[in-house]
């Protein structure tokens, strides 16, 4: 009988997953598996945690969704604490197998878990979270386009979306190979949060069919996507999509057929627009590698930036010189969300009024972002900053952005 150990990482979904379903197709049983950094993994750069209360209790509301629809498939989820590389390997060796499945990754780190587990295992990955799998691109990973634009038109034109698979019949093992039970997280829920969501498959299914076909927001989607303040100003996908509760393709191909049953417009287009974005930074990813997180940027450009404690705190503290900026850096603490208008002058302020070094900017997001996605968050970095896909200035005058996108003053009153 052959069995396989599956590992879940950010992939959490039973719906669209073809590493799962590649693994209980080729297998008679599989182990699912997903693996919990260990409490003192401390971030490179400047000492954060890994994860803030807001982004690791959307996590963990996740992984427990996840285990129950597993459950309610006659299998365990088994969830265990600490280094990937050595858990899985010792995981193989307990149960007797050979063989592990995954989701490919594209962050540094993951990358290297990937190289380091070859060398004693087969691990066989799947590209689960991309719209367009590098072997199906229209460029080779080495010629992926510097720009967007360039990107955006080779993609529209030549690439069409895969089938969305259905979960295969096969047997998930109700072994538990770890007793270990996530922390309860208290996080004192704020009325005022645009994201209030639950993290899991169930729920970013239930705000998938809420957005479109229950509220029909999504036709209004270009022309709210810069506000503030809500649940419904933009889609609020971006969360499920960084932990894989949502297919990308689920996504995709959903909003078109929203496009052909109900309608079609610029507000439609412009959400799978901003689906290109994140496909662009994730193949900007794989393309640059390790600069893509070091101070030069993918352009290895030479800029001195301040390594200042103290100011780096008071634009955390929401304590700048900017009001605007604050209310962001104060939202984003209550919440763990701040919207994409929100971030780009947070991030713009931090590196070209303050000067501080971006990365350390890059790095607090990472800690506190309930939608951290590697690709997106080190890549829009980079592009403000200066040293990523876009050679010019991108300093915001967060003055005028405040009077054109908060004219009123109501989203500073709400948070100072």
């Amino acid at each position: 009988m052959s069995k396989a150990l599956y590992w879940f990482r950010n992939n959490l979904r039973l719906h669209d997953n073809p590493s799962l379903n590649q693994a209980l197709e080729e297998n008679d049983e599989i182990f699912p598996v997903f693996m919990v950094p260990p409490d003192d993994s401390t971030h490179r750069k400047v000492g954060f945690s890994d994860f803030g209360n807001h982004r690791k209790k959307f996590l963990w509301e996740a992984v427990e969704d996840l285990s129950a629809r597993i459950e309610q498939l006659g299998g365990k989820l088994s969830i265990l604490q600490g280094d990937p590389v050595e858990l899985i390997t010792s995981c193989c060796e307990l149960l007797g197998v050979q063989t592990v499945y995954a989701s490919k990754e594209v962050g540094f780190n993951e990358v290297q878990e990937e190289v380091e587990l070859t060398a004693s295992i087969e691990l066989i990955l799947r590209e689960d979270q991309f719209l367009i799998n590098p072997e199906e691109a229209p460029f080779d990973l080495d010629k992926v386009p510097f720009g967007f634009s360039s990107f955006r038109k080779k993609v529209e034109k030549y690439w069409q979306p895969r089938e969305k698979v259905l979960l295969a019949k096969g047997h998930f093992s109700a072994t538990e190979l770890s007793t270990f039970r996530m922390p309860e997280i208290k996080v004192n829920f704020d009325p005022r949060s645009a994201h209030p969501f639950l993290g899991g498959e169930t729920s970013g299914l239930s705000r998938l069919k809420g957005y479109l076909w229950d509220s029909r927001k999504v036709e209004a989607y270009k022309f709210t996507r810069n506000q503030l303040i809500g649940q419904d100003f933009s889609s609020k996908f971006s969360a499920f999509l960084a932990l894989g509760c949502l297919s990308p393709i689920q996504l995709y191909q959903e909003v078109g057929r929203y496009e052909e049953e109900v309608k079609q417009n610029v507000s439609t287009y412009w959400l799978k627009f901003e689906m290109l974005w994140r496909e662009f930074f994730r193949y900007t990813s794989l393309r640059y590698g390790a600069h893509f997180y070091q101070i030069g940027g993918i352009q290895q450009k030479e800029i001195s930036w301040l390594k200042s404690q103290k100011r780096l705190q008071q634009w955390i503290n929401g304590e700048t010189g900017d009001d605007f900026v604050n209310a962001n850096m104060i939202e984003l603490a209550e919440t763990g969300f701040m919207s994409n208008r929100g971030r780009q002058n947070a991030a713009s302020y931090l590196v070209h009024d303050m000067g501080v070094d971006w990365r350390w900017g890059a790095d607090y997001f990472e800690k506190v972002l309930v939608d951290y996605d590697c690709a997106s968050n080190w890549g829009n970095w980079m592009y403000v900053a200066g040293v990523g896909n876009d050679r010019r200035n991108h300093k915001f005058d967060t003055h005028w952005q405040a009077e054109k996108y908060d004219a009123n003053g109501a989203y500073r009153d709400l948070w100072l």
